[in-house]
């Protein structure tokens, strides 16, 4: 373990060696002595101009005083309380050689930078059990990542949960560490049949239930039928690979897990939907495959792609079914029928929420008539997942979320995607309470639908907050990433992705359409430490790009993203309109405007001027917000919103706000920088001139009517000029 400026015990020697090597080798020892003159101008009150029988010294005895501390720090004999490691980032660059200014400590002139009042206290949440915590989350990770691409050539993700515990002990004893080890009682779903035959003999007969590759069904025709809610009859397609069951045959081609993943053939379509009629009617899986308002379900399995008569055949299933009842907020939070919104607030920011908390914010939310709350998923351990409409009351024989976003625009506050970073729950339920109760904002419905998401990662924000019960000043991010160490958005695009809540955020995208949808974040409020790690953070890949993350920065946006594209000539301007928005909003709260001016200076002061290889600043307006240096271009394939669909989404944007783990006065300061980041985008929305055009054409024996909202808003000129129908 070497730390910043220690010199190694051979490159002493390689100073001493004698001059009757080659000029090439002279000539790379003076090169190597002078890389390590200048590591020893960290050492204090020595300078590499200096005689070399004192640098020698003073080299010899920083290289042992260096080995000392590297044995302490391999022994470990145990973790005290409230200690703190002093040493230096790792992560940046060498300073320029003419600069002989000595190092100061920045972690201690850095705790002027925590949400505390005394200096046992930041000790204690800058602390070496915090430190613990995060290199054995990250580095586990890691380890699997790594043993991954060293064994099969790609890594291996969703490695399972990690959950590090880490407590403090003063008694001056050595440390213990407890590893348990937990799984699922099976690799994969298996059907297991225990059974006792007439003579006493006892059996076990068991069958894996694979993932089949199959293609997603088409539909084909909806029968309704007049005077009755729903659809009488749904008409699917599925293509499937062969008539006949050839199972035997091709496990003596191919291995019979590939064989079982991979082929479907039309006997076994028929056969599911056989069996599952009859266990329907013997009274189980009644609620498989049932809809409500659904009748009769037909499939059509074909195995050609041509659709021909002999080449497929028909699979019925009976509406003998029961669909489950629609989840009800009110009944998952554990509140009574009679249940009324109760005084104001009604979101706290004293502490951080938690999921259960969050469903009876919602529930009682619930009840007023702009609300309605929803199911929108569950989360990979089980967790119900809810969304919340807000919009005023309608009253229409056909309703569907495409016609009200076209009638106006929509905005989708999506939170705690990384379930450690508390307060983006706080501000967006606030935001959702301020449209229900604030008559200054209630009327901003009438021009907006506003979609509130509060949780996203429900299992890691449940995690966080019994962690942060042990330890309540801590970042835990053992909470950051999903149940099985990725994070929960990474495969939201794919069609059956492994976390369940990864597909979320996309349904309701797809659901609303919104012109915005937010996905607010935050990080440390405090520096970040992995002192295995060469002191330096994010450490969690071999890159450095994310070890800006050391130290706060107040409130700030990682990326503005913004579009560069013909296709779109309006979305630029617009997107700048919102961007000076966004940074008024921000001024205008005091108390973010002065934890921003306090964390800006110490950043770089401690962070930008020291190594600006790593650290970057970026502002507008006096907030630091990183605007990407080139625009963005339309592409179907994009993972953000975007510019997968300029369209339909003008923009999407992230904030970080410093809230691992936020509670108390530090959690309304953060979740107020984040409410007014709401405000400013919101009423961007309200304040465009969102006209509906409108078309008519002849349609056989009629007219058709088309309605479209030009995306972003046009200006009142061009409204003006535009003819909503033609002449």
């Amino acid at each position: 373990m070497e730390a910043a400026g220690d010199v190694r015990p051979d490159a002493v020697a390689a100073r001493a060696l004698p001059d009757r090597r080659g000029p090439r080798v002279r000539a790379e020892a003076r090169s190597r002595t002078d890389s390590f003159r200048e590591g020893a101008d960290r050492i204090a009150g020595v300078r590499s101009d200096c005689d070399g029988e004192r640098w020698r010294r003073a080299v010899a005895a920083h290289v042992r005083a260096g080995g000392r501390r590297a044995r302490v720090l391999r022994s470990l004999p145990g973790v005290r309380a409230r200690t703190r490691h002093d040493g230096l980032d790792q992560g940046g660059s060498r300073r320029p050689r003419g600069d002989r200014r000595a190092d100061r400590d920045r972690s201690r002139a850095l705790l002027g930078s925590l949400p505390v009042d005394d200096a046992s206290r930041a000790l204690r949440t800058c602390s070496s059990t915090e430190a613990l915590h995060e290199e054995i989350y990250f580095n586990t990770l890691h380890f699997f990542d790594v043993m991954g691409r060293f064994t099969r050539g790609a890594p291996l993700t969703y490695p399972g949960r990690v959950i590090p515990i880490v407590r403090a002990k003063a008694d001056g004893k050595a440390g213990q560490a407890k590893i348990s080890l937990t799984g699922f009682d099976a690799p994969r779903p298996s059907v297991v049949v225990e059974y006792v035959e007439t003579g006493g003999r006892t059996g076990v007969v068991r069958l894996d239930v694979p993932r089949v590759a199959v293609d997603r069904p088409q539909t084909l025709a909806a029968t309704v039928r007049a005077g009755r809610d729903g659809v009488d009859r749904l008409d699917l397609r599925v293509k499937v690979d062969t008539e006949k069951d050839e199972r035997e045959s091709l496990a003596q081609r191919a291995d019979e897990r590939r064989v079982d993943t991979t082929i479907m053939s039309a006997e076994e379509a028929q056969a599911l939907f056989a069996n599952l009629g009859r266990l329907r009617a013997a009274g189980l899986y009644r609620d498989a495959l049932a809809y409500h308002d659904l009748g009769a379900l037909r499939v059509t399995i074909a195995w050609e792609h041509e659709s021909k008569p002999r080449t497929e055949v028909v699979a019925a299933l009976d509406p003998n079914g029961v669909a489950a009842p629609f989840p009800d907020i009110r009944r998952a939070a554990n509140l009574g029928a009679g249940l009324q919104a109760g005084p104001a607030p009604l979101v706290q920011w004293d502490t951080p929420i938690p999921p259960p908390e969050a469903a009876q914010i919602l529930a009682r939310m619930s009840t007023f008539k702009e609300a309605t709350v929803y199911k929108v998923g569950e989360s990979y351990l089980g967790k119900d997942v809810w969304a919340m409409d807000l919009m005023p009351p309608i009253e229409a024989s056909h309703w569907s979320q495409a016609k009200q976003t076209t009638m106006k625009p929509t905005i989708v506050y999506s939170a705690r995607q990384h379930a450690n970073e508390v307060s983006s729950t706080s501000h967006v339920l606030k935001m959702a309470e301020l449209l229900l109760t604030d008559p200054a904002y209630h009327d901003k419905l009438n021009k907006v639908n506003v979609v509130v998401h509060p949780i996203t990662n429900a299992d890691g924000a449940q995690l966080a907050y019994d962690l942060q019960k042990i330890t309540p000043n801590q970042m835990l991010h053992a909470g950051y990433l999903g149940a099985l160490g990725v994070d929960v958005t990474s495969a939201q695009w794919d069609a059956d992705p492994l976390y369940p809540e990864s597909g979320i955020r996309p349904k309701i995208w797809r659901t609303w359409r919104p012109d915005i949808f937010l996905n607010p974040h935050g990080y440390p409020s405090h520096e970040w430490v992995q002192i295995f790690s060469e002191y330096a953070a994010w450490v969690r890949t071999r890159s450095v790009e994310t070890r800006d993350y050391w130290t706060m920065r107040g409130w700030w946006m990682p990326g503005f993203g913004w579009l560069d594209d013909a296709r779109y000539p309006r979305h630029k301007d617009e997107q700048m309109k919102l961007l000076a928005m966004i940074t008024d909003y921000a001024k205008q709260a005091p108390g973010t405007v002065a934890l921003n001016e306090r964390a800006y200076a110490r950043y770089k002061r401690y962070s930008f001027d020291f190594d600006q290889k790593n650290f970057k600043l970026d502002f507008t307006n006096g907030v630091l917000i990183y605007k990407s240096i080139k625009g963005a271009r339309a592409n179907p394939q994009s993972q953000d919103f975007m510019t997968r669909n300029p369209h339909v989404t003008i923009w999407d944007g992230v904030t970080e706000a410093p809230d691992e783990t936020a509670r108390g006065d530090w959690l309304k300061l953060v979740a107020n920088a984040g409410l007014q980041w709401d405000k400013a985008i919101l009423e961007y929305l309200v304040q465009g001139h969102h006209d509906v055009e409108r078309k008519i054409e002849p349609f056989w024996n009629g007219v058709t009517l088309t309605m479209n909202r030009p995306r972003p808003p046009k200006s009142a000129k061009d409204h003006d000029e535009q003819p909503t129908t033609p002449e």
